[in-house]
């Protein structure tokens, strides 16, 4: 039996030597532990709230497409009428601060914050601003489509593939 634990006790010692001084690097992790991952396609819908740019109450299909750097997120927001917005943010801990720039067809930027959901797979916020239509309040839900998958945006024409 004392033969057996020496020998149980000898080979963890053995493999926590070969496992740290072993060539090869530690795994990278572009994620900081406990950070959300919300890197992919999202699909959802949001409402006005606020604003004249838009009626208050009036609901809008979106989709955005997250990339994800360590804490870093940057991205493609669509809605239904074709409008394409510049995402980027940071994400800390399940929440998530955001700037949406908007160029064609005019100007605007927005900001605003959300939390991710239900293990990674929903995002829920709210954002506002100004742009040359007037200002607006919107809050948003959207649920992951697809890990990875690209928004293919036509540059000239702004519309979705």
């Amino acid at each position: 039996m004392v033969k057996s634990v020496i020998w149980a006790a000898a080979l963890v010692v053995l493999m926590v030597f070969f496992v740290g001084c072993s060539d090869s690097p530690a795994p990278f992790s572009p994620v900081p532990t406990g950070e959300s991952i919300i890197e992919g396609y999202w699909v959802g819908q949001g409402d006005v709230t606020g604003g004249n740019m838009a009626s208050v109450g009036q609901r809008f299909d979106l989709t955005m497409t997250v990339s994800q750097v360590g804490n870093g997120v940057t991205g493609t927001v669509m809605d239904e009428n074709g409008s394409v917005f510049d995402l980027a943010g940071t994400v800390k801990g399940q929440s998530l601060t955001f700037t949406l720039t908007q160029d064609k067809p005019c100007a605007g930027t927005f900001t605003g914050s959300a939390t991710a959901m239900n293990g990674d797979t929903k995002i829920i916020g709210d954002y506002s601003g100004n742009g040359c239509r007037g200002s607006i309040t919107a809050e948003f839900k959207t649920a992951l489509r697809e890990q990875g998958k690209q928004l293919k945006v036509n540059e000239t024409t702004r519309v979705q593939k």
